[in-house]
């Protein structure tokens, strides 16, 4: 394949969260006139490269690819989601996303039971690190544990993830905590059910596969970073390949308010 063609732009969309998402959409168009996009959107406060930093590597990138390089080397997860996307074949393979998830960091203890008991069970629940091993263990008396696929990053300590498995049995998923901690000291927690991982923050369907086949205990739910819609249905086909069958968490068009 020859590259004749490399765009880089950049987009900026207000979202109904309060901030607005920045990112680059790649265009690759070959010697036939195939037209190929990509995005590259580090999550602020996540990725560990800026998009400014993205930017800087993937006008790199794009000299090589345009000189017929197209190995790839290390480069930062974003970049390597986006040329990963940018250079896959396109399929459309069958898949479901889920919905029935809550965010409850912000809300007390009275705030997150109420509003759990007016949703339809089971529920996957997201404390993103927010609450102490005592308020969350507090929060689980008024449930059994079948009330939730999971409870996502229930703790804001590593160390306490083990003792919120002991002291309630209830089923949790590691998100945030997997960009922090050795992936060998996660596959091992004891109680810990699913592994959420979301491609921006880690790579292409290659790196994916290496956490995938490195906790084959575990089930592998792909996530957004609240990419635009190019990035979520490349999650969506990472997701088929990788973890066929288990719904996706790519419901998050939604936010963008244009």
């Amino acid at each position: 394949m020859k590259i004749k063609k490399f765009e880089i732009d950049f987009y900026k969309l207000p979202t109904s969260l309060g901030f607005v998402r920045e990112g680059l959409i790649i265009t690759l168009v070959d010697d036939f006139g195939n037209v190929r996009k990509g995005e590259i959107a580090p999550l602020p406060g996540r990725s560990h490269e800026t998009l400014e930093e993205a930017f800087t590597v993937i006008k790199k990138i794009r000299e090589r690819f345009l000189s017929g390089d197209f190995t790839l080397p290390f480069f930062p997860p974003s970049v390597l989601f986006g040329i990963d996307m940018a250079l896959a074949p396109s399929k459309d393979l069958p898949y479901s996303v889920y919905t029935n998830k809550l965010k409850l960091k912000n809300l007390t203890i009275e705030e997150a039971v109420i509003l759990c008991k007016k949703q339809n069970f089971p529920l996957r629940i997201d404390l993103n690190r927010a609450w102490t091993l005592e308020k969350t263990v507090e929060f689980c008396k008024h449930f059994k544990k079948e009330d939730f696929i999971y409870i996502e990053d229930p703790v804001a300590n590593f160390t306490d993830l083990e003792k919120f498995y002991d002291q309630t049995g209830f089923p949790y998923a590691v998100d945030e905590y997997l960009a922090l901690q050795p992936l060998e000291w996660i596959s091992n927690l004891r109680g810990l059910t699913h592994l959420v991982i979301k491609p921006t923050l880690f790579g292409g369907i290659e790196q994916c596969r290496e956490i995938v086949n490195c906790t084959k205990h575990l089930t592998h739910i792909f996530s957004s970073a609240y990419e635009t819609p190019l990035g979520l249905s490349r999650i969506a086909q990472i997701s088929c390949a990788l973890s066929f069958g288990e719904p996706v968490g790519i419901a998050t068009e939604h936010i963008f308010t244009v």
